[in-house]
């Protein structure tokens, strides 16, 4: 049996920022017993920082995650026993590790990144089978990272504002600002700060002014780009008036309270493809912008997006909630992808708006309706939430399949949970399939359906129907009761397929 040499090379020495005094990363080499980890034993190289500066690795300091095991060959089997006083054969050699090499550890720096956020240290362990004394690239066999938590002098707790480079200069390292950040200047047009991580508050960039019409922010003269491409976490981004900017890059980041960048003029880029979680997304008159990812966006309270001209591509493949959805004039963008995103949502927004997009491809009459399917009522319910006059509406509805009509109900039970499905924002409201456009105070649906709910005392709204011959169609208000109104108005609508 051979046990193999260890030897420790330490090439730098990483301390715990923040802490008064540094931690140094010691190593230290004790004997493995055979077991689960090494079937014929060996050694154990354990590591930690120094926390109590004795210069020895303590039991307390040890970090179990980061130790290494360098486990003897397998004992060989025993030789024969002599036989009249002859000796037995030699006994197999066993299988020991690499003969004369030995096992060396190295230790490195390792900078703020994906493997620790704040930085810290990487322990490598291997094999020097060149024997040159130097654990080589080659000759890594594993490796593990001893990470630094975030340290005080990594926070800067107030509000910033950036009027020069030694406003820029004081958030050298930082990675969490608690408070606001306003830019009024960037000396070079370029803010990038590529540590940051996290803006409690807000990050205001451009002209902003107060209702009595003060400036409470002047425009960034040049600013070209904003790149923070370890920003995770933010409150608000407003990002408006600032004509030179082309570039807004926030590629990591996955949560904000708000982003609002408006009116700028020469901006061509804006990157966020992680965002999740945002509780109000304005995206509005940037008249160079051509296309917006939202690859990972969820769910938002409201989505505005609009009078962008350039705008060709509008993705959000994730979104399943927004409770007021905008996408409104941008007029190279196409209807029917805009249509398509609605569509997809998982509840109906309380407030849809499509207007003014661009209109020249033929969308299918499934893109503006959503579908759905209530419980306690057979077939499929479509949510259409482009705004038709009634007449119009009813034949959107036929032309999504066959005998497809707008609304109707079948049973007392199936009104009701029709209703209580509106009011949980399952389905849409606006036009349903009733009218007494053929015989006035005669109130008839087009599926031929012989239940009448016109009859229940929860069907019309107060003091409804009263429009007389003028108003002849029916109106799902969102009460959950039903209005009579003038069949050339426009509104949302609801089909039912049987």
């Amino acid at each position: 049996m051979r046990i193999l040499l260890l030897s420790v090379v330490l090439v730098a020495v990483v301390g715990c920022r923040g802490s008064g005094a540094d931690s140094n990363v010691l190593l230290r080499v004790k004997p493995e017993m055979a077991g689960a980890r090494c079937a014929s034993g060996g050694l154990a190289v354990q590591s930690g920082l120094d926390s109590n500066g004795n210069g020895t690795l303590d039991d307390d300091e040890v970090i179990a995650d980061n130790t290494q095991f360098i486990c003897n060959g397998a004992n060989g089997t025993n030789g024969m026993n002599g036989m009249d006083g002859q000796p037995g054969a030699q006994g197999d050699a066993g299988t020991p590790g690499t003969p004369g090499v030995n096992a060396l550890s190295q230790l490195t720096a390792e900078l703020p990144g994906t493997n620790c956020q704040y930085g810290g240290s990487r322990v490598d362990v291997g094999l020097d089978t060149n024997a040159n004394g130097t654990l080589d690239m080659g000759e890594i066999t594993s490796t593990r990272y001893i990470c630094d938590r975030a340290s005080v002098d990594s926070i800067y707790f107030g509000d910033v504002r950036l009027r020069d480079q030694d406003d820029l200069d004081q958030l050298v390292g930082i990675q969490v600002i608690v408070g606001n950040v306003a830019v009024e200047n960037i000396p070079n047009g370029m803010l990038a700060l590529p540590q940051l991580r996290i803006i409690s508050g807000e990050l205001r960039v451009g002209s902003f002014c107060c209702g009595g019409g003060g400036s409470i922010g002047q425009a960034p003269v040049p600013l070209t780009s904003i790149s923070l491409p370890a920003l995770t976490q933010l409150g608000s981004l407003y990002v408006t008036y600032t004509s030179a900017l082309t570039t807004i890059s926030v590629p990591a980041l996955e949560r904000a309270n708000s982003v609002d960048v408006t009116f700028n003029g020469g901006l061509t880029t804006l990157t966020a493809p992680n965002l999740e979680r945002v509780n109000s997304v304005r995206i509005e008159s940037n008249d160079t912008l051509t296309g917006l990812a939202f690859t990972e966006l969820v769910t938002t309270e409201s989505f505005r997006v609009g009078y962008n001209d350039a705008l060709t591509t509008l993705t959000a493949p994730a979104l399943r909630a927004a409770d007021t959805f905008e996408v409104q004039y941008n007029s190279t963008l196409s209807a029917c992808a805009v249509y398509r995103l609605v569509s997809a949502l998982a509840t109906q927004p309380s407030y849809v708006q499509v207007v003014g997009n661009d209109v020249t491809t033929m969308c299918m009459p499934t893109d503006s309706c959503r579908r759905g399917t209530v419980a306690g009522v057979t077939g499929t319910i479509w949510s259409c939430f482009v705004s038709m006059p009634f007449d119009t509406a009813r034949t959107h509805c036929t032309s999504i399949g066959a005998n497809t009509q707008l609304l109707w109900a079948e049973s007392d039970a199936e009104w009701t949970a029709l209703v209580a499905a509106m009011r949980m924002g399952e389905i849409g409201r606006g036009w349903i399939g009733y009218s007494d456009a053929t015989t006035e105070g005669t109130w008839t649906n087009f599926a031929s359906s012989t239940y009448d709910p016109t009859t229940r005392m929860d069907f019309w709204s107060f003091s409804e129907p009263n429009g007389g011959t003028a108003e002849n169609a029916a109106e799902w208000l969102a009460s959950g009761s039903v209005n009579d109104l003038a069949a050339t108005s426009s509104l949302p609508f609801v089909c039912r397929a049987p």
